[in-house]
């Protein structure tokens, strides 16, 4: 799959999950923390399919946390 299409459907899976979430702290249903629960899960899966960070990720800067 190419990354604009990748980037697409998690853009619309985050946004599904972001709904199932405020409906779920809305109505705090079985049912709605269910769908919640599930769109999470699919964001997850879409996550995972994408490549690592080419770069440095935030903590892994190489800064040392000693002072002297």
């Amino acid at each position: 799959m190419e990354a604009q299409q990748q980037l697409d459907e998690l853009v619309r899976a985050t946004r599904t999950m972001r709904q199932a979430q405020k409906k779920y702290f809305r109505s705090r249903t079985t049912t709605a923390l269910s769908e919640s629960k599930n769109a999470e899960a699919a964001v997850d899966r879409l996550l995972q399919q994408l490549p690592e960070p080419a770069g440095p990720v935030q903590g892994e800067l190489g800064f040392s946390t000693s002072h002297k």
